[in-house]
Parts: structure tokens; C-alpha cells; sequence
């Protein structure tokens, strides 16, 4: 240390200074480099754990739709079975309709025929009694209905 004067001293101060600071530096630099790799990782973590949630969210909405796309496929059946057991009871209904109402007409027609049979009769029966009542009258009484 014989060489080594005070201005020597002072010069190689900053040199010790500039050089703790450089390690310093290189030292930060290092820290933020491994935080900056762990932030980046738990990053990417996240990324990964959001991605495998977006495709279980898919997954479910493709399960929902299936299923919904089902129901409707089974509802529209049911409503078309319904609809067709509608229109197959109309039918039934209507052709129970029309062969009541045919029923009727004949027991109509039935009944005009008997009640024409039996005008039919009692004019004949009545036609028979005026013959037989003048016949009668005309033999009691001859002069009352012979003046000439």
C-alpha cells in the first residue's frame, strides 16, 4: 500500500462503486427475469386452465343442444301423433254423425210410409163405411133417396 496514494484511493472508489452497482443490476436483472419466467408461466397456466374450461363449456352446450334437438324431435312426434288422433277421432265422429243422421231419415221415411199406409187405409176403410152407410141408407130409406 506504499504505492498507493489518496488520489489513487479516491479514483478507484467509483470503480468499486460503478462495479457493486453493475452486480447489483446483473442481480435485478436475474430477479425480474425468473419473475417475469414465473408470471409468463402462471400465465400460461391460466390460459391452459381457461381453455379446458371453454371446452367443457362447449362440450356441455353441444350436450344441451343434443338434448334440446331430442325433446323437440320427441314434442313434434307427440304433436303429430295428437294432430292425427284429432282428425282420426273427426272422422270417427263424423261418420258416427252421418249414420245417425241416415238412421233417422229412414225411421223418418219408415214412419211416413206407416202413417201414409195407415191415411191409406182409414180413407178406404172411411170410403168403404160411406159406400156401405149409403148402401144401407138407400135400403132403409129407398124413397129418400130416389125422387123421380
Amino acid at each position: 500500500m506504499e504505492g498507493i496514494t489518496e488520489d489513487d484511493d479516491q479514483e478507484e472508489r467509483p470503480q468499486r462503486r460503478r462495479r457493486s452497482e453493475e452486480g447489483e443490476e446483473q442481480t435485478y436483472s436475474a430477479i425480474d427475469m425468473s419473475q417475469l419466467q414465473r408470471a409468463l408461466e402462471e400465465i400460461s397456466q391460466q390460459n391452459v386452465r381457461a381453455q379446458e374450461q371453454y371446452s367443457r363449456q362447449q362440450e356441455q352446450y353441444l350436450e344441451y343442444r343434443k338434448q334440446y334437438l331430442k325433446d323437440r324431435e320427441q314434442n313434434e312426434a307427440w304433436q303429430h301423433r295428437m294432430e292425427e288422433r284429432q282428425e282420426s277421432w273427426q272422422q270417427q265422429m263424423m261418420v258416427q254423425q252421418q249414420e245417425f243422421q241416415a238412421k233417422i231419415l229412414k225411421g223418418q221415411r219408415e214412419q211416413t210410409t206407416k202413417l201414409q199406409e195407415s191415411y191409406d187405409k182409414m180413407f178406404l176403410t172411411q170410403a168403404k163405411y160411406g159406400e156401405y152407410s149409403q148402401l144401407v141408407s138407400v135400403e132403409e130409406h129407398p124413397s129418400y133417396y130416389w125422387r123421380g
